[in-house]
């Protein structure tokens, strides 16, 4: 009984403690590359992960539009790239968002970024070879001593941070060539004052003014790391030093107070279903890293506009102020709507726009009316094509039931309502993954076509075989 009496309470501290670090919110966003050495020419995959506070992975709390951008690194060879789409809407529960892509377009270093509202800012840094063959250089490679290895902290210049306390400055130490095979080059990096550096794979290590940083054999660049605010505004000193005794490099980053800089728009889903006429909106100013501020000074007025026109909003703007910094409002769609994507756009007098794009599902009594016109369309091509008799109203002829160009288009148009909803419904996703297109206007009309000309040889079945044999026994 005592050897079980440790177990037992360790198995109930587990299930106190699990539920609470299972629900940790998203506070930034990281983001990778599969290579961060390309060509030119070349695609990559770009891949966008949420952290909690302790740079540890979760599941995204709820749908979020994140935005994507290359910047300039002020490096020595300044890089050029694409990346899209841009944005993207990741949703509720996932950890991971690999649908992106880098492609590269002149040699030297690119910075790609992703924001977020409410989630501090990640960074990447690539690297952009020209032609030369990245196997050559590593088999016969530049010889460098290395005291005297070239190298960058990337990149060489920050616009100054909000000091709120999720914003970091991110760097990574990039050299001209990548480290030889069997080698690793590290480096010392000091901070003064001295404050918290998140460094390591994934993170997951810890130093307050002083880290050690690696650069690992074929790599043109270490893992990145993140230089923390001081308790103050102000500035912050980053030293590089290749160990044990090589060369040194230095950088600056500037800590400020917070003010406002964007307005902030969000809404509570990206796909509006086929039922939906009210959508919640959520608006609010943000810092320079799109986080929300704590305190806000004035009055600030942020009117609510959509691109096509037609939808209206209650109310039409919101007023910001110290005593309301967050907003809310409502989007209303029209009844009639054939779907499609929609821009939302947020407007802060002169300073910002924010702008959402929703995916709008068409209304759904006119999906139910494109599924039975196009059944009814379907069954009326097939009838004047196929079945080809000049009557138009059903009725017995020789015992048996011609149903007759109406007949056939009625029930057909029946027959395309019934295939559009069991898409619709669910029960034949199985079909091409078709829940990944309902919703929309023309797959309503295609399935009602479909459903309706294949309702007309169901239809021709049921007269020629189950009726005729009334008729028969009745006679």
């Amino acid at each position: 009984m005592r050897r079980l009496a440790p177990a037992v309470i360790g198995v109930l501290l587990m299930t106190a403690l699990w539920p609470e670090a299972s629900s940790a919110e998203p506070t930034r966003l990281r983001v990778s590359v599969d290579a961060t050495s390309v060509t030119i020419g070349s695609r990559t995959p770009v891949v966008l992960e949420f952290l909690d506070r302790d740079f540890r992975p979760v599941d995204n709390d709820r749908d979020r539009s994140v935005r994507l951008e290359t910047r300039s690194t002020k490096g020595t060879e300044q890089g050029h790239g694409d990346v899209s789409p841009t944005p993207v809407n990741v949703p509720a529960g996932a950890r991971r968002f690999s649908a992106i892509h880098f492609t590269a377009r002149a040699a030297g270093t690119v910075l790609i970024r992703a924001t977020s509202d409410g989630l501090a800012p990640g960074e990447v840094v690539v690297r952009v070879r020209a032609g030369e063959a990245l196997v050559s250089r590593l088999l016969f490679p530049v010889v460098h001593a290395q005291a005297s290895r070239s190298f960058e902290i990337l990149p060489r210049e920050h616009e100054p941070f909000p000091l709120n306390d999720q914003s970091t400055a991110q760097f990574s130490i990039c050299v001209d060539d990548p480290v030889p095979p069997g080698r690793r080059i590290s480096y010392r990096i000091d901070t003064e004052p001295a404050v918290r550096i998140r460094y390591g794979k994934n993170l997951q290590l810890e130093g307050v003014g002083i880290a050690t940083i690696e650069i690992a054999e074929g790599q043109f660049q270490s893992e990145p790391f993140h230089v923390s605010a001081p308790a103050g505004p102000g500035a912050v000193s980053i030293r590089a030093r290749v160990l044990p005794n090589g060369e040194t490099q230095q950088t600056q980053v500037s800590f400020v107070a917070p003010r406002p800089v964007h307005v902030g728009l969000e809404a509570r889903h990206y796909t509006v279903s086929s039922h939906e006429r009210v959508v919640p909106l959520q608006v609010q100013l943000l810092d320079a890293d799109r986080l929300p501020l704590n305190a806000v000074t004035g009055s600030h007025v942020i009117t609510l506009e959509s691109a096509s026109g037609s939808e209206s909003f209650e109310p039409p703007s919101v007023t910001l102020s110290s005593t309301k910094p967050k907003g809310s409002a409502e989007l209303h769609l029209p009844s009639v709507r054939l779907g499609g994507a929609l821009r939302i756009l947020a407007r802060w007098e002169d300073v910002d726009t924010a702008e959402v794009e929703l995916n709008v599902m068409a209304a759904v009594w006119v999906l139910l009316f494109l599924a039975t016109f196009g059944g009814f369309l379907g069954g009326l091509a097939r009838h004047v094509y196929r079945v080809g008799t000049p009557h138009i109203w059903p009725q017995f002829i020789n015992g048996r039931l011609e149903p007759g160009l109406l007949g056939n288009a009625l029930f057909s148009a029946l027959s395309g309502l019934v295939l559009f909803q069991a898409i619709e419904l669910g029960i034949l996703h199985s079909l091409d993954q078709l829940q990944h297109v309902h919703g929309s206007a023309t797959l309503a009309f295609v399935l009602g076509v479909t459903g309706g000309f294949a309702g007309v040889v169901v239809f021709e079945v049921l007269t020629s075989r189950v009726l005729p044999a009334k008729a028969q026994a009745q006679a």
